[in-house]
């Protein structure tokens, strides 16, 4: 009875929790040491436009 509770959370309850991050979010908040960034920052950020154009 326990590895069928296991299933249903992790079917039902975790997706709704845990999302995937996209790539460009991604790469600011686990590639980049600054901790927060103004939008126009954020809009010509070099490492941001890196992932998004898929170089990285």
């Amino acid at each position: 009875m326990g590895t069928r509770i296991i299933r249903w959370l992790q079917g039902r309850i975790v997706p709704r929790i845990v999302r995937d991050v996209p790539p460009e979010m991604a790469a600011c908040e686990f590639d980049c040491r600054r901790t927060d960034c103004q939008q126009d920052e954020w809009a010509r950020c070099p490492n941001r436009k890196r992932v998004e154009s898929g170089a990285a």
